[in-house]
C-alpha cells in the first residue's frame, strides 16, 4: 500500500520549511530508490515504523529496523530499499527551507544519516497529522503544511540518537562541503 503526496515546490519560499513531499509505503517489498549525487536538493527523513529496510552508505549496507530512520541532506547520493522477506513500513518526507541546513548542522545532524527515535509514537503520529493535511488540502493551507512539517522535524530533533555504530565522518564532512 502506498499513501503518497507530492507538492509544489514554492519559489518564494515564506517559511523556515516546507514539505516537498510526504508518504507511507506498507507491504512494497520491491520498493527501492537510487539517487546520484545532486539529484535531490531537498532533505528528506525515512523512518521505519515495522519490518525491515537498507541503506547503503560509503558502500556499506546498513540495516534499519522498527524505531529507525535515515536523514538525507540535499545533494547527497541515496540508496534505501525494503527486505524483500520482511517489507517494511517506512513514513518519509522530503522538505526544503532557508536556514535548515544551519539548524541541523547546529543540532549535529551531520553527522550520522543514521538515527534511532526514542519515541516511535510521538513521531508517528505528527507523520500522519502532515499526511492527512496533504492529502486533504493539497497547497491550500501553505501555513498549515508548513507548521506541521516544523513539527513533524521538531518532533525527529528532539526524539533522534545517533546509531553509533553507523556514524561517518565522511558523510559529515560531504555534508558541509554540499
Amino acid at each position: 500500500m502506498k499513501r503518497q503526496i507530492h507538492l509544489l515546490t514554492l519559489p518564494e519560499m515564506p517559511f523556515f520549511c516546507f514539505p516537498e513531499s510526504v508518504g507511507i509505503y506498507r507491504e512494497e517489498p520491491e520498493h527501492s530508490v537510487t539517487r546520484a549525487a545532486g539529484a535531490l536538493n531537498n532533505f528528506n527523513i525515512h523512518y521505519v515504523a515495522s519490518g525491515t529496510g537498507y541503506v547503503e552508505i560509503d558502500q556499506q549496507v546498513h540495516t534499519l529496523g522498527p524505531g529507525e530512520a535515515v536523514l538525507y541532506f540535499p545533494m547527497q547520493a541515496q540508496r534505501y530499499y525494503s527486505s524483500e522477506d520482511d517489507p517494511w513500513d517506512v513514513r518519509w518526507f522530503h522538505f526544503y527551507g532557508s536556514g535548515l541546513q544551519n539548524y541541523l548542522i547546529e543540532r549535529e545532524f551531520h553527522r550520522s544519516p543514521l538515527w534511532s527515535v526514542r519515541q516511535p509514537a510521538a513521531f508517528e503520529e505528527a507523520h500522519e497529522t502532515l499526511l492527512r493535511e496533504a492529502e486533504r488540502h493539497r497547497m491550500l493551507n501553505p501555513a498549515q503544511l508548513s507548521t506541521l512539517t516544523y513539527s513533524l522535524l521538531t518532533v525527529f530533533v528532539e526524539q533522534a540518537s545517533a546509531l553509533s555504530d553507523h556514524k561517518s565522518s565522511n558523510s559529515g564532512s560531504r555534508i558541509l562541503e554540499l
